[in-house]
């Protein structure tokens, strides 16, 4: 108390600390610490003194010397902690901190996870990625694993399609993600969940907890059954106002599960389309404005490429009602539903690509050079377009749009880097489907739409802006 006093007169007189050595400085700060003085009163010189231990390089010694033997006892509260995260060497003390303190309380920890989902920046992810996979291996009470649970499905660590298996039941683990992700202030995390993992806590709790209306009057705490109908709303929210290809997917998985949320879902879908159309909107060029009018040939390969898409939903459609039954067209055996070989299958889509009236050619195994071919091949004028086919079993259904489209079709000048991958459905009766790579996060497809979509996620994540994905749904069930 001494020390503090003649730290805070010679402030009161206007001497600066410049000629204290620095353990003084530090005492003195410890000093003003463990009196637990008035902030409000002594907070002018607690300022002044960390300013000057900043100046010197010497601020984040003093805050180990000071927070450490708190962490080592294990204390549940860290006194002054809050004030040395919010400094400039908090982050990288956060993580400092999480590394070299394996068995913290779960209290200071999970003010520091905070921190760094907070700050999220490069190297914030990667010591929280580092960290959680060494608490994995670590027996950790409950509320310590609960948030490394959380920490890891904010990080894509864990596939939000585990999110049912790690609830088990258990409608208490939505406010550790809650709090994870910001808690009540709306402001939290800069590691924003995924549009997957957003879908996923919203098709995973809404059973547990109904919509519940917020009631009138005096409440208290934030856990109450209100509390998580606005945090799976704000959910809603966040993928109506995210216009990306991602979010529109994980919106569509919600469709089909039965709960009290199904109204927010629908005018979350709505909303959703409406920002992704004002977000992919652009000006129509002069060339684009006078295809339009006269419907001309495609004025580049990207609209090449969306002409035969919908060229394609067209051969679908036929597929699907077609009184010449022509899904026939890709089975040897149709009787006994035996499909054709690829390449018959893509002679067969040829065939009724070539019914179009567009002026569009379509040639089979184009010859590209290097020994390299291409399933399809579409020309129009000047421009062509990559296609690559395959059934629904291949084995390199996950990697062959990048691997023998991207990287051997698409690659060949007159495409630019354009192209289609096209699968094959014909059911999982007699062949089931070739599941996602282990450890891709993606659940396994049960249907031509899902299969689509992941594979459309894929492409993106592999940065294929050129590549598109399309599965032609050729099945029938059996009588």
């Amino acid at each position: 108390m001494i020390l503090s006093a003649a730290l805070a007169e010679r402030q009161r007189t206007g001497r600066d600390l410049t000629d204290l050595a620095t353990e003084r400085i530090q005492a003195g700060l410890f000093a003003e610490r463990a009196a637990f003085l008035d902030d409000n009163k002594w907070e002018p010189l607690r300022d002044a003194l960390i300013a000057e231990l900043e100046r010197r390089g010497a601020w984040s010694d003093t805050a180990r010397l000071f927070i450490e033997p708190q962490l080592r006892k294990r204390n549940t509260y860290v006194s002054w902690l809050w004030r040395v995260l919010a400094s400039a060497a908090g982050t990288a003390l956060a993580a400092e901190w999480l590394r070299k303190f394996p068995r913290i309380a779960a209290e200071p920890e999970q003010a520091l996870i905070d921190h760094l989902l907070r700050d999220g920046n490069h190297d914030s992810r990667a010591t929280l990625t580092e960290v959680a996979k060494r608490r994995r291996r670590q027996r950790l009470d409950e509320r310590r694993r609960r948030n490394w649970k959380a920490v890891e499905f904010l990080l894509g660590t864990l596939a939000p399609a585990r999110l049912p298996v790690a609830v088990a039941g258990d409608p208490s683990f939505l406010w550790v993600l809650r709090d994870r992700m910001g808690g009540r202030r709306h402001n939290g995390s800069a590691i924003e969940a995924s549009p997957a993992l957003l879908a996923a806590m919203v098709g995973t709790f809404a059973a547990l907890w109904p919509w519940t209306d917020h009631p009138i009057g005096v409440v208290t705490g934030d856990t109450n059954a209100w509390d998580a109908t606005d945090f799976l709303a704000r959910c809603l929210n966040m993928l109506a106002a995210n216009p990306s290809a991602e979010a529109t997917a994980a919106l569509a998985t919600l469709v089909a599960v039965n709960h009290d949320y199904e109204q927010q879902v629908v005018r979350s879908i709505a909303d959703q389309r409406r920002a992704r159309a004002d977000a992919e909107w652009q000006p129509r060029k002069v060339e684009a404005l006078a295809k339009l009018i006269t419907d001309g040939p495609p004025i580049d390969h990207a609209d090449l490429q969306r002409v035969v898409l919908a060229e394609l939903d067209v051969v679908q459609a036929k597929i699907r009602s077609s009184s010449e039954d022509v899904w026939r067209f890709f089975y040897a055996d149709a009787a006994k539903r035996k499909p054709y070989r690829e390449d018959q299958c893509s002679d067969a889509l040829v065939t009724l690509l070539k019914q179009s009236d567009r002026p569009i050619a379509f040639d089979r195994e184009k010859h590209l050079g290097d020994d390299r071919e291409g399933d399809i091949w579409c020309t129009s004028g000047r421009l062509e377009l990559a296609i690559e086919c395959k059934r629904h079993w291949h084995a390199d259904l996950w990697t062959a749009f990048d691997r023998q489209l991207a990287q051997q079709q698409a690659v060949d000048w007159r495409a630019e880097g354009h192209g289609i991958y096209i699968v094959y459905w014909f059911g999982e009766h007699d062949h089931l489907l070739t599941g996602p790579p282990r450890g891709s996060g993606i659940a396994k497809p049960n249907s031509p739409t899902e299969l689509e979509a992941a594979l459309g996620h894929c492409i993106r994540e592999a940065g294929l802006s050129g590549i598109a994905a399309k599965v032609l749904d050729v099945s029938r069930h059996r009588p």
